[in-house]
């Protein structure tokens, strides 16, 4: 069935194969645009289904949303030019196939890491690849990681080509441990994505190397399963792939009515970062002002004071507060705060629970105490933080 000029409706085979969080967010953005727009019908199929394909060239489809396995590609290309209808690709790396594309920024994906990490005062920095040169996606992260620090006169340390994580031999450091230990500290470390972040993380653990005092990690795609059984969690870069999902449909639907495909990828930018205790410390040369940050970082959820952290140390308050100014330009008290809204950011966004629970969660006495603290720090209500950043 071949599409004709403002068709007013549309039947649409979905087909994303892959497995994780940024394959799962990009059915949602599928589904969110169909919810929107009730004149599609929506049939999601797995590639390599002789039934599926079978119905598709029996009953017609008008477009297809795919996201094909590499070694799936020529089997996808051959049902596409036989039922001869629009595709729109939503594979994670870029490929030299004729469809238009939507996939994520990945040079953006490093950029913001790397700004990440120079907010937090970071000197020293790495980047952890996956190794095949053929992967893409891990090379753009670098280019663009690497991009905004030479800007800022920083060079990035890189891992070994290739980071098999094999077991070493009795006796013997493997190749990934060995540079890792080669590393200055602290280090800002980005790994090209979060599966292989939580074995950056484990590997430096059992260095000895401390995380995130001596290197903090940030993994990319927010995969909540991964980075909340890494310990200590593993910070992220959440992809929009609810957005890739959305503005695929977006460009299908002009397809289909006969409008000419873009000439060029859609390329959609990181949605946040979310920062969990892998990388939440600032770069501190000062050991002792580190241990502090670290303790507060630990115990800002509960009902913290100045007092609670002196106990904590062998210097005076003034002395202590003197050396603060000089490391991270504020207060303890300040440090407890921006600690504690942090916290509350996240749980805005993950949870839908009260904002009176959220401002209990992380240390804030009431609902009205965090209200205030929000406006402080990032000049806005926790309500309108929430609706700004809240997924869709």
């Amino acid at each position: 069935m071949r599409p004709s000029e403002n068709k007013k409706e549309y039947y649409v085979a979905c087909m994303i194969d892959r497995l994780g969080p940024v394959a799962a967010g990009t059915r949602r953005g599928v589904k969110r645009f169909l919810f929107e727009h009730p004149a599609w019908t929506l049939r999601e199929f797995h590639t390599g289904d002789a039934t599926a394909e079978k119905l598709l060239t029996v009953t017609g489809v008008d477009g297809f949303i795919w996201a094909a396995e590499k070694q799936d590609i020529a089997k996808r290309n051959q049902i596409v030019a036989q039922i001869g209808v629009p595709l729109v690709d939503v594979c994670l790396d870029p490929n030299p196939e004729p469809w238009p594309q939507v996939l994520p920024d990945d040079i953006e994906v490093g950029r913001a890491a790397a700004r990440y990490f120079l907010k937090r005062g970071y000197r020293r920095f790495a980047y952890v690849s996956f190794g095949a040169p053929e992967v893409l996606f891990a090379q753009l992260r670098h280019r663009g990681f690497a991009e905004v620090l030479r800007s800022n006169g920083y060079e990035c340390a890189v891992s070994p080509a290739t980071w098999y994580w094999d077991l070493p031999k009795e006796g013997q450091i493997s190749p990934e441990r060995q540079w890792l230990q080669t590393l200055e500290r602290p280090t800002a470390l980005l790994v090209a994505y979060d599966k292989l972040a939580h074995e950056v993380l484990r590997s430096a653990q059992e260095a000895g190397i401390r995380v995130p005092e001596d290197i903090a990690i940030l993994g990319v795609d927010n995969d909540e399963d991964t980075c909340m059984l890494s310990r200590p969690p593993l910070s992220s870069v959440e992809l929009d792939s609810q957005a890739i999902g959305y503005q695929a449909c977006v460009i299908l639907e002009k397809l289909m009515n006969g409008l000419p495909a873009p000439r060029e990828p859609l390329r959609i930018a990181p949605r946040r970062i979310v920062t969990r205790r892998s990388s939440d410390l600032a770069a501190i040369e000062d050991a002792q002002v580190a241990d502090v940050v670290n303790y507060i970082a630990r115990h800002a959820s509960s009902r913290l004071n100045v007092e609670d952290v002196l106990r904590q140390t062998h210097v005076g308050q003034r002395t202590l507060q003197l050396r603060f100014r000089k490391e991270l330009g504020r207060t303890v008290v300040q440090e407890i705060c921006r600690v504690r809204v942090s916290r509350a950011k996240d749980l805005l966004v993950e949870t839908d629970q009260s904002v009176e629970w959220v401002a209990r969660q992380c240390g804030f006495g009431s609902s009205s105490v965090l209200g205030n603290a929000f406006r402080r720090e990032i000049g806005m209500t926790p309500k309108a933080y929430r609706q700004a950043h809240h997924p869709r």
